[in-house]
């Protein structure tokens, strides 16, 4: 009976760290994903740096230390391992100014994976910009995908933004 409360003990770690390891596989698998970003049309890749930017327009923006010296344009989508969070608006030699999804400025043409709704995706200077000009008979649910639509010709079609929810003031957020 002994050897048997033991071996039951083990067994709940052992699953404890199986539970670990199916959780850091998913999370690896989601950021291989997006180090291997397929756009179209392609665009190149640069990583880089960013911090916050207390100055100029914007008052949700960020400074990163890759520029035009490394092949930074403005348009350009930022990424990060949740997905789209924003455009470079400006490039200097070494830096390039962010504009992200959340500030006030910020407009992106996006659509609803599930449906292929349109909508676009409006900054308010919280954390979640809000999704308007929504057309059709619920285009829209809990939890679906959002991803951009390419409408506009900025941004190419089909990088992930975010998930749907519905904001607290009855408005659809990502």
């Amino acid at each position: 009976a002994r050897e048997n409360r033991r071996l039951n003990t083990v067994i709940d770690a052992l699953q404890v760290r199986a539970d670990e390891a199916v959780r850091l596989k998913d999370e690896n698998a989601r950021l291989r994903a997006m180090l291997g970003v397929k756009t179209d049309p392609p665009i190149p890749m640069v990583t880089a740096r960013v911090i916050t930017d207390s100055r100029g327009p914007f008052a949700n923006a960020r400074l990163a230390n890759a520029g035009s010296d490394v092949g930074v344009i403005v348009g350009f989508p930022v990424l990060s391992e949740r997905g789209l969070v924003g455009r470079v608006v400006g490039v200097s030699r070494n830096a390039s100014r962010v504009l992200l999804l959340t500030d006030v400025a910020s407009r992106t043409p996006v659509m609803i994976d599930r449906s292929n709704a349109r909508a676009i995706l409006t900054g308010d200077g919280g954390p979640n910009p809000r999704l308007e000009y929504l057309r059709g008979r619920n285009p829209i649910r809990e939890g679906d995908r959002v991803l951009t639509s390419g409408d506009g010709g900025v941004l190419p079609r089909g990088l992930p933004v975010g998930r749907a929810v519905k904001g607290l003031d009855g408005h659809w957020r990502v």
